[in-house]
């Protein structure tokens, strides 16, 4: 696998309602430009349970997306830590850069049609 740069564009946020009231209006960029020696890519329909990117040691960028709505579960496992769960039906976004340690498994479970990238170290 080569090194690849990856990027990602955009920012999610709230904006108040145009009722005259007083409200915050808060947001977070999801900018991030970043470089990582292996990556993976693709789609799948899973049944039970399909491990993503199991030929990178440390995975430190996961987005999935669940194509057809399906209510799935991202079983996420850091690096020297313990599972957790993680369920989404739409856009799953995970980012652990360095000096994170990053995951050592990310698993989707459930049934449904999903995309998916991933990168991290070899």
């Amino acid at each position: 696998m080569a090194s690849a740069e990856l990027r990602v564009v955009g920012a999610a946020g709230m904006v108040p309602p145009a009722c005259g009231a007083s409200a915050l209006s808060t947001g977070v960029s999801l900018g991030v430009c970043r470089s990582y020696g292996a990556q993976d890519a693709g789609s799948f329909t899973v049944a039970s349970s399909q491990a993503l990117g199991a030929a990178i040691s440390a995975l430190r960028f996961v987005a999935v997306r669940s194509v057809d709505g399906a209510a799935l579960v991202l079983q996420v496992t850091p690096v020297g830590g313990s599972a957790q769960s993680v369920p989404f039906s739409d856009l799953a976004f995970l980012h652990a850069p360095p000096p994170a340690t990053g995951f050592s498994s990310v698993v989707v479970q459930g049934a449904g049609r999903v995309e998916f990238l991933v990168a991290g170290d070899p």
